[in-house]
């Protein structure tokens, strides 16, 4: 099980081009889902503010959850917004070349107008490069995916002592954790807030009057 947890959080599981170009088409999908869900619950709870503040008020819930959601919503919407950009970009991309009569020559064109964009030195990945004077070669690599260039840490935290009085935990940080993982169970914790918020609006709950 720690091994299998490891490899979901740590490692990012590109072996070819082909499992980047997937990986990257996961992550855009990720960020463009991230984005509109976040969207959706701000407008959510900013149209059914007062509904939401009567029942927690009635229910004895806290008022300032409904807050924090508010604030979480708008952040991930926020820190999401290049990455949905990036997607939006990339689906473009993606039809204009199905839609192409020339596909091929349409997927040059696109290349080299990202190929355009950067200027500096260049290298051959393909060749051996060596320097006359035997030092070392170094050189910056970049790619093209259109989306942010994050690096994530993750960091799991198992309370030895439960809640209420979980003050004593277990912790453990990792400095390069999966953006696919990161950002996909985030996705997933914002996709269920937002049906809980949607259901309460949906089908209202009875509580002490």
């Amino acid at each position: 099980m720690r091994g299998l947890l490891k490899r979901l959080i740590t490692e990012p599981g590109a072996d070819s081009a082909e499992d980047y170009a997937r990986r990257v088409q996961i992550l855009a999908a990720t960020y463009a889902v991230l984005f509109c869900a976040s969207v959706a619950g701000v407008v959510v709870l900013a149209i059914y503010g007062k509904l939401f503040v009567t029942l927690a008020q009635r229910s004895n819930v806290e008022t300032l959850t409904i807050l924090f959601l508010l604030v979480l919503y708008a952040y991930l919407a926020t820190i999401s917004a290049s990455g949905a950009l990036g997607a939006a970009r990339l689906g473009f991309y993606a039809l204009r070349r199905r839609s192409a009569r020339e596909p091929v020559a349409e997927r040059r064109r696109q290349l080299g107008k990202l190929d355009a964009r950067a200027d500096g030195p260049w290298a051959a990945l393909a060749k051996v490069l060596d320097r006359t004077d035997g030092a070392p070669l170094r050189f910056d690599l970049s790619d093209e995916a259109l989306l942010p260039d994050w690096e994530y840490q993750a960091e799991h935290k198992l309370p030895v002592i439960p809640e209420p009085l979980g003050f004593v935990s277990l912790g453990r940080s990792a400095k390069r954790a999966d953006p696919v993982a990161t950002m996909g169970f985030a996705t997933l914790m914002v996709l269920l807030t937002l049906a809980v918020i949607v259901l309460f609006v949906l089908d209202k709950p009875w509580v002490p009057g």
